[in-house]
């Protein structure tokens, strides 16, 4: 049997351990560790070592990250701004366009973040009535899952997740 500990270094916070078995069919890991009730803005510090048996690892170096400074929730019931979305190609390679249709004129910004919540890229574009084609160039970024928020005059519209492929 082996084990994963994470050692939380937030002031009060105990350790947390997940343990898997090794079976000859394969191998059971787990690689994640999800936390609840962690405080917005906030930077936290991380680490992992390997437990297996009585032999105990090192503690890894000590990695951090920052959580959102607000969680963001799409009003699918504010008929002030009626705008259709799309988001294409997905999968990506290079430049992803973000399409709005708007019967108003209004002021978007367009936001890519990865799977921790890290800001990406950002475009900020005044729409007008129409059709209004953003282009965000993503060949600088890595390959990968990503989150695409569309805000019109302030407002969260659109959320969607996108590939990255290089």
């Amino acid at each position: 049997m082996g084990c994963c500990s994470w050692r939380n270094l937030v002031s009060g916070a105990l350790s947390q351990s997940r343990c898997y078995q090794l079976s000859s069919g394969g191998t059971a890991l787990s690689n994640s560790k999800s936390y609840t009730g962690l405080s917005l803005s906030t930077q936290y510090e991380w680490q992992v070592r390997a437990v297996c048996g009585i032999a105990t690892g090192p503690w890894s170096s000590i990695d951090n990250f920052t959580t959102l400074a607000s969680k963001q929730e799409v009003d699918l019931t504010d008929k002030s701004i009626n705008n259709q979305i799309s988001v294409y190609p997905n999968p990506v390679r290079d430049n992803l366009n973000v399409e709005i249709s708007s019967d108003i004129a209004q002021n978007t910004v367009v936001k890519v973040f990865d799977m921790s919540g890290r800001l990406i890229k950002q475009i900020q574009a005044n729409a007008e009535i129409g059709i209004t084609t953003l282009t965000i160039n993503l060949s600088d970024v890595a390959a990968g899952m990503y989150q695409v928020q569309v805000f019109a005059n302030d407002k969260l519209t659109h959320v969607s997740k996108v590939n990255k492929q290089d």
